[in-house]
């Protein structure tokens, strides 16, 4: 498995409206410079978002982006497989369930299934708020040494 830039930039921008949420609309301007990656490209990653009902819209001047739920109420998992598709370790396994021919005698199978399920439960595991818990403590400690 080998997450994308789309993947990655799409966590990026998620992340980036929960650390500034405070109920106003967030520009992508000023996202794109926060996480210095292009406008143009975040647009295409921000469509997807807010056609899934991740994020909302807002027009106008004072428009932009909001999340649409609690920062704890998104997966890892769920932004990466809305953008990503498929995070299955090996293609065979890319539409949930083995279709390869060789799958009734493919010795590895059961490994790739396995390794399928534990990154899936993994990022599933994994939100929004803890991503944000998480930085929040490790500045905490480099503040203390």
């Amino acid at each position: 498995m080998k997450v994308s830039t789309k993947g990655r930039y799409a966590l990026r921008i998620m992340i980036d409206l929960a650390q500034h949420d405070d109920g106003e609309a967030i520009s992508l301007k000023d996202i794109a410079r926060r996480q210095e990656v292009s406008a143009k490209y975040l647009e295409l990653i921000i469509a997807i978002l807010n056609k899934a009902g991740f994020v909302y819209s807002t027009r106008g001047k004072a428009g932009g982006y909001r999340l649409a739920r609690p920062a704890a109420a998104y997966t890892v998992g769920s932004i990466l497989k809305l953008t990503e598709g498929s995070l299955a370790p090996v293609a065979c396994l890319d539409t949930g369930t083995s279709t390869c021919t060789r799958a009734c005698r493919c010795e590895a199978l059961p490994m790739w299934e396995h390794l399928d399920r534990l990154i899936d439960e993994y990022l599933e595991s994994v939100t929004l708020q803890d991503l944000l818990n998480q930085a929040a403590a490790a500045r905490e400690n480099s503040a203390r040494e």
